[in-house]
């Protein structure tokens, strides 16, 4: 099939590229706007573990200038700053899972962090960096492994990979599917979630930095918005989303038809959920994956497969929206009018979750949901959700055993992270073998 990929950035060269990969012959047209096509990420964008698990991830390899993450710091949006790791947390005690048994040692009248029993966390918290190991034996296997990479940059090492692949160039072009991965304009058929995402501007700069970075980025909740603070190997990036504050405009929500008749959006131009989790890239990903399977037999009539396409988008986005709102739903600012409005304004389903997390500590799996239950737990006890319930298993464990076995478990990750390399050293290894 012939297709043609609308855009200048990261997204449309990242369609072109797993197009062409997959047997079609694709022309990109760039839309001379610059943008990457994934809503606003500013200057830098992360990739969480699942993208790196990807084998277009693995073709990238590594990007100078990026860094590692382990996890991304979070600050101002619960009662205290904490971190939501990459990879597992604690180790379940006599199958009632770690979370619940956390629960039972805060009932037993002892405070803890969860991200107390995260290697990743420990290891950010250090500077220390490890890759994951394939043993599931070792502490290391409990790491899950992002990047963030300098867009700029990433884009030029997709754009040399779908040109590698094929991928032609031109203005114009003749062909039976058309892909917008431009990151477009809202029209009239847009749905906006700024009910629950009120930001809808962005202002950014990268300047030149010899600080050795942490291993994660840092998203900070402001009174307007919040900021990303994202350090890399020799540069700092940052980006403020604030409602009607400066810099360039951007609008939360989703197309009502991603894939209309010979016409098929992917990324922002589909559905666009500021990365505050850092999903942007992923769901890119996983929108072009979802095309390849789905591409028509007869590009004359595709309502079925479209039909199909914007269900599945639908899901995925709606999910990584909900994640999001998360944060602003369960936010302890108070006394600031944009953030007392948004606690407790949810859609239905993240409503249904919360209070069901909020009366047994539990979280049901949805349908292709970026977040695991195990990240849906992190992220609502780092901003300090609890339950009111105990688990009846969790209950019947005895409370010196289940602290005994948090201490076990702490005690070896804190010596496993004593043995890592710094993350500027692993850096500086990889930079010198560029």
């Amino acid at each position: 099939m012939r297709i043609a990929v609308r855009g200048d950035g990261i997204a449309a060269h990242l369609a072109a590229l797993m197009l062409a990969r997959a047997g079609q012959t694709v022309i990109r047209i760039p839309a001379g706007t610059g943008d990457h096509g994934l809503g606003p990420i500013g200057a830098a964008v992360v990739g969480l573990p699942d993208w790196q698990a990807t084998e277009v991830a693995g073709a990238i390899g590594w990007v100078p200038g990026s860094a590692f993450a382990l996890g991304i710091g979070l600050a101002g949006w619960g009662t205290d700053r904490w971190f939501w790791p990459f990879g597992d947390t604690g180790v379940p005690l006599d199958g009632v899972p770690f979370v619940q048994v956390a629960a039972r040692v805060r009932a037993a009248g002892h405070p803890l962090a969860l991200a107390d029993f995260s290697l990743a966390a420990l290891a950010a918290r250090g500077d220390r960096f490890a890759t994951p190991s394939a043993d599931p034996r070792s502490p290391l296997a409990t790491l899950g492994l992002g990047v963030a990479y300098p867009a700029d940059a990433l884009a030029d090492r997709l754009a040399a990979l779908a040109a590698a692949a094929g991928v032609q160039v031109a203005t114009t072009a003749q062909a039976e599917l058309h892909v917008d991965a431009s990151g477009g304009d809202p029209d009239a058929g847009w749905e906006s979630w700024r009910a629950w995402l009120p930001c809808n501007r962005i202002a950014w700069r990268r300047t030149a930095s010899d600080r050795p970075p942490p291993p994660y980025p840092l998203h900070i909740a402001t009174p307007d918005g919040w900021l990303a603070h994202v350090a890399l190997d020799g540069s700092l990036c940052e980006a403020a989303c604030s409602v009607d504050g400066p810099g360039t405009a951007y609008a939360n929500g989703i197309a009502s038809a991603p894939w209309r008749g010979d016409r098929v959006a992917i990324g922002a131009a589909a559905a666009l959920v500021e990365p505050v989790l850092g999903t942007a890239l992923l769901l890119a990903h996983d929108a072009i994956v979802r095309l390849i399977a789905l591409l028509p037999h007869d590009p004359a009539d595709t309502r079925v497969e479209a039909a199909e396409y914007n269900r599945l988008t639908r899901i995925r986005a709606e999910a990584a929206r909900d994640a999001a709102v998360a944060l602003w739903a369960t936010n302890a600012r108070v006394g600031e009018p944009l953030w007392d409005g948004a606690r407790d304004a949810a859609p239905p389903a993240l409503a249904d979750m919360l209070a069901l997390y909020r009366s047994r500590g539990r979280v049901v799996a949805r349908e292709d949901d970026p977040l695991s239950p195990a990240d849906w737990a992190l992220l609502l006890d780092g901003q300090g959700v609890r339950q009111r319930r105990l688990d009846p298993l969790a209950a019947a464990i005895p409370a010196d055993a289940a602290l005994a076995h948090l201490a076990r478990i702490h005690d070896r990750f804190a010596a496993e992270v004593q043995r890592m390399p710094r993350h500027a050293d692993v850096l500086a290894r990889l930079r010198n073998a560029a």
